[in-house]
C-alpha cells in the first residue's frame, strides 16, 4: 500500500469521526437524529475493531499453516491440535464476514451523511445486502473470491501500515513470500505493536478527530 492510499483511507475514517463529533454538539438535533450519529459513531469504531481482528487472524492462520508439525507436537491428542486448528481457521472466516458486513454498514452511514465511503469498492450488487459474499455456496458464483480477497487486502496492508509500517520500511520486505521477513512483520505486530488491542488503540488515535 503507497503512502497516498494509506493516507486517503486514514483521512476517510478522521473525517467520518470528526463529522460524528460536530454534529453531536449540535443542540438542534432531533433524539431520533442524536442517535443516528451514535450509531453512525458505533459503527466506525466497530469497523476499526473488526479491521483489526481480521489482520490478527490473518497472522494466527498463517502462523498455523507455517508451523504446522511444531504445534503438532505440543500437542498429547491429535483430536485436540485439529480442534484448534479448526477454531483459528473459523476466526480468520468469520472475522472476514463480520469485516465485510462492516464495511458495508459503514459506508452505507457515509453515503447517507455526504461523506466518502471509507472503503468504498463494494460491487453495486453488494451494497445493501453482503449475503451473496457470504457461505461456501456463493463461492463459485463470478468476483466473489475476487471480492472478498480485496477486501482482505485492503485492510490487511492498511492495519500493517498503520502498525508495523510505523516503525520498519516494509517495501523492503517482502514479508508476502520470504519466510522470515513475515515473521518478523508478525512478532512486531504482535509483541511491539500489541497485536489487535494495540493496533485498535494506534488507529483511533491516528484518526482522532480532536487532533
Amino acid at each position: 500500500m503507497t503512502n497516498t492510499e494509506f493516507n486517503k483511507i486514514a483521512r476517510r475514517i478522521k473525517n467520518a469521526r470528526e463529522y460524528c463529533s460536530k454534529m453531536s454538539k449540535d443542540d438542534n438535533l432531533t433524539a431520533e437524529e442524536r442517535e443516528d450519529i451514535e450509531f453512525f459513531q458505533d459503527d466506525i469504531e466497530k469497523l476499526i475493531k473488526d479491521m483489526c481482528n481480521y489482520t490478527c487472524s490473518v497472522f494466527d492462520d498463517n502462523y498455523k499453516n507455517a508451523n504446522r508439525a511444531q504445534m503438532a507436537e505440543e500437542y498429547d491428542d491429535v483430536i485436540d491440535f485439529q480442534r484448534v486448528c479448526e477454531d483459528i481457521e473459523r476466526m480468520r472466516k468469520n472475522s472476514h464476514d463480520a469485516l465485510i458486513i462492516q464495511i458495508k454498514v459503514t459506508d452505507n452511514a457515509c453515503r447517507v451523511a455526504g461523506l466518502e465511503e471509507i472503503y468504498g469498492e463494494l460491487p453495486e450488487e453488494y451494497r445493501k445486502d453482503t449475503s451473496g459474499l457470504m457461505g461456501d455456496k456463493n463461492r463459485s458464483n463470478p468476483g466473489v473470491v475476487e471480492t472478498r480477497h480485496a477486501i482482505a487486502d485492503w485492510c490487511f496492508d492498511f492495519v500493517l501500515a498503520a502498525t508495523v509500517g510505523m516503525y520498519m520500511d516494509l517495501d523492503e520486505l517482502d514479508y508476502n513470500k520470504n519466510v522470515e521477513d513475515y515473521k518478523t512483520v508478525s512478532e512486531d505486530f504482535k509483541y511491539k505493536r500489541g497485536g489487535h488491542m494495540g493496533a485498535e488503540k494506534i488507529i483511533k488515535e491516528m484518526t482522532d478527530p480532536d487532533l
